[in-house]
């Protein structure tokens, strides 16, 4: 099978996941803006405990995100516990916010076959990071998806772990692009 097929094929597979559940239920309603988090967006600046950001220029140029990647990102927002479930994640991480990211990634990746055909698995490793820091963190290795989609695409699935309440984190996280590993994350 050619890389561009395979990318189709993981691009249908994971845009008819996601929107599976919202066929099974469009009266489903949305949730009012009194319930809404203060901060909506999930960036925010490297101080903030409990955030998981973009690094900047990790996501590098190129136009708009794949379709599949934006509709990720309304099931986080709208139906994030659902999203969650259809990825097979059924319950709260808990320790050091690496490994619960670690714990949920794994799971995803594990219990998803369209997660595992886009995702190659994640690790432990050591990264330089600005001013040639040496980082402890999470490489993701990507099997059929690009690295500027499955950024964005892990930003969302995180984004719908926090809001579900599956992921309970102390500090801030950095998803950025990795020697390593094509994506990495670690505490900022």
């Amino acid at each position: 099978m050619e890389p561009n097929d395979i990318r189709k094929v993981i691009q249908r597979g994971l845009s008819e996941l996601l929107n599976e559940q919202a066929e099974r239920s469009p009266d489903a309603p949305s949730p009012s803006p009194a319930a809404a988090p203060t901060n909506s967006s999930p960036v925010a600046s490297g101080r903030d405990q409990g955030v998981v950001r973009v690094a900047r220029g990790a996501y590098g140029t190129g136009g708009r995100f794949k379709d599949f990647v934006r509709s990720a990102n309304a099931r986080a927002k709208t139906e994030p516990k659902e999203l969650m479930k259809d990825l097979g994640i059924n319950s709260a991480a808990t320790g050091e916010d690496i490994a619960q990211i670690k714990r949920i990634l794994n799971t995803a990746f594990h219990s998803n076959a369209t997660m595992r055909s886009a995702y190659a698995g994640v690790r432990g490793v050591t990264e330089l990071v600005a001013g040639n820091n040496s980082v402890d963190a999470l490489g993701i290795n990507l099997a059929g998806l690009d690295k500027r989609n499955g950024i964005k695409f892990i930003m969302h699935v995180l984004s719908a772990a926090k809001r579900a309440g599956y992921l309970n984190l102390t500090g801030s996280i950095e998803i950025n692009k990795g020697a390593k590993a094509p994506i990495i994350l670690y505490s900022a």
